[in-house]
């Protein structure tokens, strides 16, 4: 039994170019990207909206010392709608940034006067510096995404039974793209316990609602329950839909919250 956990978010981004890393402007973007990301990391899925409070950070995809001699001869990408992220602070300022493998500033150093354009797709000088920099540290960068040589997306999922994270293993993906997906999870420590503590949390709390009300309730009742929680991992969200999708009985759905909780132990 496996859960997806989001690799890359459908953006529709607005057509004009601003300065997205100041300001009026960086409030647009990171309001944004916190709505298509549902208030959770990018990168490890831990909530970063609580209580209508943030505290997620808006970073740069190409970290802004990504680049030899950046800080002398400018820092490319600055603003660029395309080159930006939301995530946690842990993310952001340790997991991602830490050994990272700098651009050759001379790969982005051609002249571009993005604010005076207007764009919804990422142009090619971006997209070309953004693929060497997914090769050389092996990061699935968002909020896009990565896709392999073959077109496929780069995806990871939840062993419910093992109770770690791993690389999804589509047809035809290769080698090489499978250790960049183990490098990924290793870098932002997926396999911690937050994402398995969120879930031990759901389960417990639904065998509590399926022993106090027995047959009173349906499958879709007590998803809606947990709807409205604010758990603090993104995977309770793909439970739900992995639980709506696939167990209809009451008891089934029992069944499962015990046997979880249970190999949680092991």
């Amino acid at each position: 039994m496996k859960i997806k956990f989001p690799t890359s978010y459908q953006i529709t981004y607005p057509e004009e170019n601003k300065k997205y890393f100041e300001g009026k402007s960086k409030k647009e973007i990171s309001e944004l990207l916190a709505k298509i990301s549902a208030g959770y990391c990018m990168y490890c899925g831990r909530k970063v909206i609580i209580d209508d409070e943030n505290f997620y950070q808006v970073e740069h995809s190409i970290e802004q010392k990504g680049y030899i001699d950046g800080d002398k001869k400018g820092i490319p990408f600055t603003h660029c709608k395309f080159n930006l992220a939301l995530a946690c602070m842990k993310c952001n300022q340790k997991y991602k940034n830490r050994m990272i493998e700098r651009l050759p500033f001379e790969l982005v150093g051609k002249k571009t006067d993005c604010e005076s354009q207007k764009c919804r797709k990422a142009c090619e000088v971006y997209l070309s510096a953004r693929q060497q920099y997914i090769d050389k540290n092996k990061i699935i960068l968002q909020p896009v995404g990565v896709k392999g040589q073959n077109l496929i997306e780069l995806g990871i999922q939840y062993d419910l039974i093992r109770q770690i994270f791993i690389p999804v293993l589509s047809e035809g993906i290769l080698p090489t793209e499978i250790e960049l997906i183990q490098e990924h999870i290793a870098r932002f420590n997926l396999n911690g316990n937050a994402a398995i503590s969120s879930i031990i949390k759901a389960c417990e709390l639904v065998h509590k609602i399926i022993v106090v009300f027995g047959d009173t309730c349906s499958v879709n009742d007590i998803i809606n329950i947990l709807d409205g929680i604010p758990f603090e991992h993104i995977l309770v969200k793909e439970l739900m839909k992995f639980i709506t999708s696939t167990i209809k009985e009451v008891e089934l759905l029992k069944d499962f919250c015990e046997l979880y909780i249970v190999l949680s132990y092991i």
